[in-house]
């Protein structure tokens, strides 16, 4: 399947001393491609439908498609979940600070993962962790790593504030 972004069309001539003439025409089709929806604000403890793929290899599902959640001032846990639908299916969850995951040199660049061989992960950051939850915005991705599969399912965003820990304090819808 193609991906969203720009491609570049090269023509060469093989003949010598003769003029060319003639036409490029692109055309993209969107009807036939599956749509892929992710991305967008995460409001804590409402679960966030995604889906994506298929995909021909393990994919990050960054950039616009990542996830953001904000963390107010006092919050004491982030607490990312995410659930696949699809069964049979490999998801893993990347959280970093500010900016989007991003792969680099083969290497998904994250403050926070999650990875195992199945579709459901959690992370869970505290002001204990390392780095830190501290106020800001955070950027969740998805990877998809089953190929040919299109790949459903829901992520949960709970931010605490006050107490110690989830029991101490009260989700804050944001």
């Amino acid at each position: 399947n193609p991906q969203p972004g720009t491609y570049y069309i090269a023509l060469a001539m093989f003949s010598n001393n003769v003029q060319g003439t003639g036409t490029v025409t692109a055309t993209v089709s969107t009807s036939a491609l599956p749509p892929q929806f992710g991305g967008g604000t995460l409001t804590s403890s409402s679960p966030r439908n995604w889906s994506f793929g298929p995909v021909d290899s393990a994919t990050v599902f960054g950039g616009q498609n990542a996830f953001q959640i904000a963390i107010p001032e006092g919050a004491t846990r982030l607490e990312i979940r995410v659930v696949t639908a699809t069964r049979g299916v490999d998801t893993d969850l990347f959280v970093r600070f500010g900016e989007p995951p991003v792969v680099t040199g083969g290497n998904v660049q994250a403050d926070f993962s999650s990875e195992s061989e199945s579709g459901e992960e959690t992370i869970v950051i505290t002001p204990t962790s390392s780095p830190a939850l501290r106020p800001g915005t955070y950027q969740v991705a998805l990877a998809l790593f089953t190929r040919g599969v299109r790949a459903e399912g829901t992520l949960v965003g709970t931010v605490t504030t006050g107490g110690s820990g989830q029991a101490g304090g009260a989700a804050t819808p944001l």
